[in-house]
């Protein structure tokens, strides 16, 4: 049975502030033959109506979720420097609620951060979208894109997620001549092909998970840290490390640090913001392979 072109009309109509694409598989017309049949395939008019102000409201749900575009704004240039642009992290917070007036959390008046970012760094994209087109960063980007769960994340405009990237050269030459894979657990002892994936694939994710946050949103706050001189951020990463993020107001470069991590602070090449999230790039690995 073809659905009625007026039909077709009328439900897109209804769809159309959301922008978002729908197909009728979402509205309950699986299964659509195109040949005649009896009276049971015939669309039930109040059912339609129904299935469709539920696809409203979950896109309507959808578009209440917060995009990290929405904090930053522009900073007047002379016309001497790179544009750039500001990221409100106590806006954001406070969006979030996760900065309360209490003793158990920071004061958004005490601690108000913003970090500066190069204009051309912040993107109106996915994840998805921009991990492709940063080739410095192929390996970890193959790794995130290989794993169903985190790649999923990347498209999601549902959640955002920081990605501390280490670079292909980081990956080739920091790791005690071992890849990823091969660490912590060892194939070497492992003859059984079965087992053999299943440490590759229980290592890789160790690694993904010691360089990525998931629900950055909720897993975020402002500090004042004993010997730094300014405010940083912390974190939770999905290995559950907490990970310290800092930018120089001098010079506007970015540092990343694991807590108690006695080596100091990571140089950040490169920051990348769009709408899901942020991608720091690094030339060195926040996970190692055991002395």
């Amino acid at each position: 049975m073809k659905v009625p072109f007026f039909l077709c009309l009328a439900v897109m109509s209804s769809l159309t502030a959301s922008k978002n694409v729908f197909n009728f598989k979402d509205l309950g017309l699986k299964g659509v033959p195109a040949e005649k049949r009896d009276a049971k395939n015939i669309v039930n008019f109040a059912d339609l109506q129904n299935e469709v102000a539920h696809a409203h409201s979950s896109i309507t749900k959808r578009k209440n979720v917060f995009n990290l575009s929405e904090f930053v704004t522009s900073l007047d240039s002379n016309g001497k420097r790179e544009a750039k642009n500001i990221f409100d992290v106590s806006e954001y917070l406070k969006v979030h609620h996760l900065v309360e007036r209490d003793n158990q959390q920071y004061v958004l008046d005490d601690n108000h951060l913003t970090f500066t970012l190069n204009e051309a760094d912040s993107c109106n994209n996915l994840l998805q979208s921009i991990l492709p087109q940063l080739k410095s960063i192929s390996i970890f980007a193959g790794y995130i894109r290989n794993n169903k769960e985190i790649d999923g994340k990347t498209e999601s405009i549902d959640q955002h997620m920081l990605i501390i990237a280490p670079t292909d050269e980081a990956i080739e030459t920091k790791l005690r001549n071992l890849k990823p894979w091969e660490f912590p657990r060892s194939l070497e002892s492992v003859s059984n092909e079965e087992e053999q994936e299943k440490i590759i694939k229980e290592n890789l994710e160790n690694y993904l998970f010691g360089h990525i946050v998931t629900n950055f949103e909720d897993k975020l706050t402002i500090e004042k840290v004993k010997g730094e001189s300014g405010k940083i951020v912390s974190t939770t990463l999905n290995n559950g490390k907490t990970l310290h993020i800092k930018q120089n107001q001098l010079n506007g470069f970015f540092f990343v640090k694991l807590s108690g991590d006695e080596n100091g602070w990571i140089p950040v090449e490169t920051v990348k913001q769009v709408e899901n999230g942020f991608i720091l790039i690094i030339d060195d690995s926040l996970v190692k392979p055991s002395m």
